[in-house]
């Protein structure tokens, strides 16, 4: 899968032949248009020409080869999209529905996830697969730059941290509060174990271990806490202060933690942690103590980002309280955010 840009001649070449063939078509061979070719001559003479595009190559002897143009523009109606008909039995496996789109793979990963969830038939491999959506933008610069290296373990992975744009994670020694009050460090945890989530004395399940490979430097949150050592993790991890979320760095920045510090150092491996993600609708607080300092445990779960906005990219507007149905009464019940 190639990024186009118009940013360099050859790709700007590209996306004006592109759009001339397209507007082609709609005037000239769509037979069975709505629109009359004047109304369509309008559109196009208003538009601009695209700024990039994804090109997606096939085999060329493959039905329908030679490019195409598909991507998620809404990602909070992804989980609806990519199932759109399930509950009538019918089930659409395909790339385009699916979290990889322009990918074999992701036609792979609907069909798994059909299995497990209406079936029972769980993956016959034992290897973690990313349920994270992938998509692609055009940056401010001409060049891209390459993605970071990550790896999975325990059963998750995550390319776009807390549902976000950046890894949301702790370094390999932060201390995790297990049920049993004992502290683990984070890189010590596995998925299945029962850990603290700082809400009343409730605990969660680790339903994924995140796992990802920095090498590079980057800039950290270091905040200094009772249980002796430091607490480093990246600056728009969600932590519980006075009882509100609150991204690590606006809780410096704010003296919410007065004695925390932005530093730039190389870091290695980050880690982060899913709770309950099995149950987005049920009881938990998705949250683990670390440190002593409540985090947010959403990991890179699509739908609890969208029903728990605690990081500032998925904040829609304050008052937002989503309400959905509570399968055990079939009554309507909020969620606290």
């Amino acid at each position: 899968m190639t990024i186009i840009s118009n940013t360099d001649k050859e790709g700007a070449i590209f996306l004006e032949h592109a759009h001339s063939q397209l507007r082609y078509f709609h005037l000239y061979e769509n037979v069975n248009a709505s629109y009359t070719g004047f109304q369509g001559e309008q559109v196009f003479n208003s538009a601009t020409l695209p700024e990039f595009a994804v090109l997606a190559t096939w085999n060329p002897s493959t039905l329908g080869a030679g490019g195409g143009w598909h991507g998620w523009t809404d990602l909070s109606s992804v989980d609806k999209a990519i199932a759109p008909l399930n509950s009538y039995g019918i089930h659409v496996v395909n790339e385009a529905f699916s979290f990889v789109q322009g990918w074999a793979e992701g036609s792979l990963q609907v069909a798994d996830q059909v299995l497990e969830d209406y079936f029972g038939i769980s993956p016959p491999w034992d290897f973690a697969v990313d349920p994270s959506v992938q998509y692609v933008a055009q940056t401010n610069s001409a060049e891209c730059s390459p993605e970071e290296e990550e790896n999975t373990s325990g059963g998750g992975g995550d390319t776009t941290g807390e549902g976000g744009g950046d890894h949301l994670c702790f370094t390999s020694d932060a201390l995790v509060t297990m049920a049993d009050n004992v502290l683990l460090a984070i890189s010590k945890v596995q998925a299945g174990q029962v850990v603290k989530t700082g809400r009343n004395g409730e605990v969660g399940r680790v339903t994924k271990v995140l796992r990802h490979k920095v090498h590079s430097n980057l800039d950290m949150a270091i905040v200094p806490t009772q249980i002796g050592s430091e607490l480093v993790g990246t600056l728009s991890h969600p932590i519980l202060v006075n009882g509100s979320w609150m991204e690590i760095e606006d809780a410096i920045v704010s003296k919410h933690l007065r004695e925390g510090r932005i530093e730039n150092f190389y870091v290695d491996i980050l880690y982060n942690l899913e709770i309950d993600g099995h149950d987005p609708y049920g009881q938990s607080q998705h949250s683990y103590i670390v440190n002593g300092i409540v985090a947010s445990g959403l990991g890179n779960n699509v739908l609890l980002n969208q029903l728990f906005q605690r990081q500032n990219l998925w904040k829609v507007q304050d008052d937002f309280i989503p309400v959905l149905l509570n399968d055990t009464n079939k009554g309507k019940r909020k969620f606290l955010m």
